[in-house]
């Protein structure tokens, strides 16, 4: 699929663990993210089907479909730097697009989803302070904005454990 990266790894985990590396993207990277961030759709829904209770599902399902629109954010870096059409993957045509099973959601694992959040957040501003495009640096920004508030819904869905 001409959409895809060339340097797209076999998995979410390893895709994340690569980009979690780049502090200075190509655009095969910003392509990545997107399939990264609309795999983070399905990661969220998979974890909210397991939550003790609607309050933490909806704040996890809210983040859910937040990180899909970081990757309609992604597209509009990738066509603004390229000028190529760049068509955000749908959950058929993505293999990170995987809901897990059996994931306890507790304080532990909810603390784990904070530090990765904040992570992203941190991710995202190297993005930015590379990327050499001031809209294009303003798209990945709100995106590390959004992961910030993730993680405070991960925080706020310990209160209700």
């Amino acid at each position: 699929m001409p959409n895809q990266p060339e340097n797209m790894p076999a998995d979410f985990e390893t895709a994340l663990n690569y980009l979690n590396g780049v502090s200075k993207p190509t655009i095969d990277d910003f392509k990545l993210m997107a399939y990264v961030e609309t795999g983070g759709e399905a990661f969220y829904t998979g974890i909210a089907n397991g939550a003790p209770n609607q309050q933490i599902k909806d704040l996890l399902n809210k983040n859910g479909r937040e990180e899909r629109a970081h990757a309609h954010r992604l597209k509009k870096v990738i066509e603004k730097l390229t000028g190529d059409t760049f068509t955000v993957p749908s959950p058929a045509e993505n293999p990170y697009y995987v809901q897990p099973e059996g994931i306890v959601v507790d304080k532990d694992f909810l603390n784990f989803l904070i530090q990765a959040e904040v992570n992203g957040d941190n991710l995202y501003e190297a993005w930015a302070s590379n990327v050499g495009d001031a809209e294009c640096a303003g798209w990945l920004r709100q995106n590390g904005k959004e992961e910030i508030n993730h993680s405070e819904r991960a925080k706020e869905a310990i209160g209700y454990l």
